[in-house]
């Protein structure tokens, strides 16, 4: 919502409702984590926006459009 760098990230967290809404500990939240976590869903990317694409076009159909 507001691109800059994850450094320093767990001190953002700490000024959200991260930690009530998911129950993750916001010093949990750190640089590397997080880089590691968006690499492993990096590598399936494609894969991740054809089901949101497909999940979309269902949606959109249902409603009648």
């Amino acid at each position: 919502m507001a691109p800059r760098p994850l450094h320093l990230i767990e001190r953002w967290a700490k000024g959200t409702a991260i930690e009530e809404i998911y129950g993750l500990d916001a010093e949990k939240l750190n640089d590397d984590r997080c880089r590691r976590k968006f690499m492993a869903i990096f590598l399936h990317i494609s894969d991740i926006w054809v089901e949101i694409v497909m999940n979309a076009v269902v949606k959109y159909r249902e409603q009648g459009f």
